[in-house]
């Protein structure tokens, strides 16, 4: 779903995957939206009917602290009984972490792959705008590291503390 370097992994077929996604992403990249979520989905195998993708259009790459408390724990909780039935979807657990997010004032999409294959979507929220991703902060160069006090293979020994305290 995003250009990283190196060679890509396959998707676990088996285990249990909930992706939080933020349109706000800078993995997003130029994609829109949809096109977003479509290449995400895309990787997973069509016999995998345990991956969910809740997709937050306003949420940046580190969620905000109101969306961890909001959608957290039913999403652990989703994972852990999607884990025991596979081939049961956990709706309440789904349902849980919508009502929050959307009593949060956040809108978004929760899609999940479904027994039957394919996926399934529920939509909450207003529906926002597609907004462009904005930019990174440019950073300032870290600081020039001073060089080192002491000759090269001159380091300080380093003492297990087990030995130090039993003598």
């Amino acid at each position: 779903a995003m250009a990283l370097p190196g060679q890509r992994s396959p998707w676990p077929e088996r285990a249990v995957v909930i992706m939080l996604m933020g349109g706000q992403d800078f993995f997003r990249g130029d994609m829109g939206s949809e096109e977003y979520m479509r290449s995400a989905m895309s990787v997973v195998p069509a016999t995998n009917v345990t991956t969910a993708m809740l997709y937050l259009p306003e949420m940046k790459h580190m969620p905000q602290q109101e969306v961890l408390e909001a959608a957290l724990m039913p999403l652990i909780l989703a994972a852990l009984a999607w884990g025991y039935v596979p081939q049961e979807p956990p709706m309440n657990c789904f349902q849980e972490a919508i009502v929050r997010m959307r009593s949060g004032g956040w809108s978004g999409k929760l899609r999940f792959t479904a027994p039957t294959g394919g996926w399934q979507e529920i939509a909450f929220g207003p529906p926002l705008p597609d907004r462009p991703v904005k930019p990174m902060s440019p950073r300032p160069p870290p600081p020039r590291m001073p060089p080192p006090r002491c000759k090269i293979g001159n380091a300080v020994s380093v003492t297990p503390a087990e030995w130090a305290v039993g003598q």
